[in-house]
């Protein structure tokens, strides 16, 4: 259902380009409903609309210290990190700084950080 609502709509605004479902976890994620259903609903995205190969978002404020496992099991191809936008509120503030964190630990590992618009 929600992939055909985007296939109606999104070409009417030139957008080519969805996030894919996340399918990259560091922790264990087998009790997560994403981890089960998001695979259908992926498979689906990836047939019309360009994304990245693979989707990482933390579960909460609580899921802390990941940079380091993500970047042990860094996959090949494309990862997109997920946060929320904005610094206003501290949680905010924190996944802002996780993120700013993961992507000196990639750099200095010597991974390509690329934006949205490099996707192809």
């Amino acid at each position: 259902m929600v992939t055909e609502a985007l296939n109606r709509v999104l070409p009417k605004f030139g957008i080519d380009r969805v996030r894919c479902v996340q399918n990259f976890y560091v922790k264990p994620a087998h009790t997560k409903p994403t981890y089960w259903f998001g695979k259908f609903q992926d498979q689906k995205l990836r047939k019309r609309w360009k994304t990245t190969d693979w989707f990482y978002m933390p579960a909460t404020l609580l899921e802390t210290g990941w940079q380091e496992p993500l970047l042990q099991r860094l996959p090949s191809n494309t990862l997109e990190i997920g946060a929320h936008p904005g610094t206003v509120e501290d949680w905010r503030k924190i996944e802002f700084d996780d993120i700013r964190a993961f992507a000196r630990l990639a750099r200095a590992a010597r991974h390509e950080l690329v934006s949205w618009v490099d996707i192809v």
